[in-house]
């Protein structure tokens, strides 16, 4: 069935097309069907991704510049979640093409979790070497405690997530399930391996560098994260209530999806 309708998607396509090129006024033709919309949902779905990875760049650069104090040490949790979403991207691609056929949600979820995981581990094993540059380790052993240290934490959290959805894959009977579980465990493996593979060997390669064009000294970057925490810690209830209250503003836009299995009314109007 898949392999029937992707063709069908691509005869839809060479048929708008052909209509575009041969109907003329004051004749209108309308090309519509099963095939045709779901290619249409598709390509808003990459189109749409595409647009929220631009969005999301800049903003984690900004939360990883105040967080690391260095744009060399900004950037590299960002570049590595860019290329495990790019990557993803890829296999869900072959997957789709060659394995079975894939939902709209796996490029989506796909996408949003490459980029989350890429940075989230990749900042563990950054934060940890500069923290033993710091103490005074050259850069190859710096690498090699981060990797040893902060990978151990990276694999032990990708494992659990990649058996979490494991299980729900398997578990559940909707395809668009299967395929939303499909992309988080893409993310989570291309993840793993950067993070475990790709990752030291670019800390080795920046070396001392890591720390050029420092914003906030390593020292004051430290006492003010550990000021803030411990002011936090004076007043839990307080900071707990205020938390939560910008969360929850945050979340407020969730009140207004629709959530279900995709249909034509996620296209634009146009």
């Amino acid at each position: 069935i898949g392999e029937n309708f992707d063709e069908g998607s691509l005869s839809s396509q060479k048929l708008r097309k052909l209509l575009k090129d041969e109907v003329r006024p004051p004749l209108a033709a309308h090309l519509t069907g099963f095939a045709d919309i779901n290619y249409a949902m598709k390509t808003a779905a990459v189109s749409a991704v595409e647009r929220a990875e631009l969005v999301a760049a800049p903003l984690l650069v900004i939360v990883l510049l105040l967080v690391l104090g260095s744009p060399i040490a900004a950037v590299m949790p960002l570049f590595l979640g860019g290329c495990v979403a790019l990557g993803g991207g890829g296999l869900l691609d072959l997957i789709n093409r060659f394995v079975t056929p894939l939902e709209i949600p796996a490029i989506s979820v796909g996408s949003a979790m490459a980029l989350a995981l890429g940075v989230d581990y990749s900042l563990l094993l950054v934060a940890r070497f500069r923290r033993e540059l710091a103490a005074g380790a050259d850069v190859r052993e710096a690498s090699e405690i981060a990797l040893a240290r902060a990978g151990r934490t990276v694999m032990f959290a990708g494992g659990v997530l990649v058996v979490v959805m494991t299980t729900a894959m398997l578990a559940t009977p909707a395809a668009v399930l299967k395929s939303a579980t499909a992309g988080v465990l893409v993310a989570t493996g291309l993840s793993l391996i950067g993070a475990r593979v790709a990752l030291p060997a670019l800390l080795r390669w920046a070396g001392r560098d890591i720390n050029r064009y420092q914003v906030v000294s390593p020292g004051a970057e430290s006492g003010r994260w550990s000021a803030l925490a411990l002011t936090i810690l004076r007043r839990p209830a307080i900071a707990a209530v205020a938390v939560l209250a910008i969360m929850a503003a945050l979340a407020t836009p969730a009140l207004g999806l629709v959530t279900g299995p995709p249909d034509p009314r996620v296209l634009p109007k146009d």
